[in-house]
């Protein structure tokens, strides 16, 4: 259950980042920009994880029995990303303005990807992936929301290290699903 929580929550982490660092370039917030933000950035993290369970659900019978080395590797891969990521650049990424669709669709869909790996890596271990993506819309969205207005305010660093610690706890994650496969059989 824990993972069914956690994994979606940590995934939303890279768009708050990108939230931050956009309401930090702003010289005022209005009410829209941080809603459009939110739910452009909520609605990706809601849709790329299901992408991702129906297209491993539907060839799992013939990974079964190597399944949860691979939930491992896309957990070990997301998390390593956001590790080197932030190491590589703990500045604010966002410079640009994500008031503009097609700007604002490339991030969302960029902050997403982790999430269809994340999406394919339950459907590995038979996770129901519906309660998932809702709390990765809703954990996103709200996330994105307060980044957005508060980005001033906060700064860049907390967003980035956000990511980094999360990074940290999917590759835990991906460990637990592995030692639950290998020494207890689940």
């Amino acid at each position: 259950m824990i993972d069914t929580i956690v994994i979606p929550i940590t995934l939303a982490f890279d768009a708050f980042a990108v939230a931050i660092c956009y309401g930090a370039t702003l010289s005022t917030a209005n009410l829209k920009q941080p809603f459009r933000v939110a739910f452009c950035f909520g609605a990706f993290q809601f849709a790329m994880p299901v992408i991702g369970w129906y297209a491993g659900s539907t060839f799992y019978d013939s990974i079964r029995g190597f399944d949860h080395w691979i939930a491992f590797g896309l957990l070990l891969y997301i998390g390593l990303s956001m590790i080197l990521e932030y190491r590589k650049s703990p500045t604010c990424p966002v410079k640009k303005d994500l008031s503009k669709t097609p700007l604002l669709l490339l991030y969302a869909f960029a902050t997403s990807i982790d999430a269809l790996a994340a999406g394919l890596a339950l459907s590995m271990i038979a996770k129901p992936i519906w309660l998932p993506a809702s709390i990765a819309f809703f954990s996103t969205f709200v996330l994105s929301y307060v980044g957005v207005i508060g980005g001033a305010k906060i700064g860049a660093k907390i967003g980035l290290k956000t990511a980094l610690y999360s990074g940290f706890i999917l590759i835990g994650i991906g460990t637990k699903i592995l030692a639950e496969h290998l020494f207890f059989g689940n």
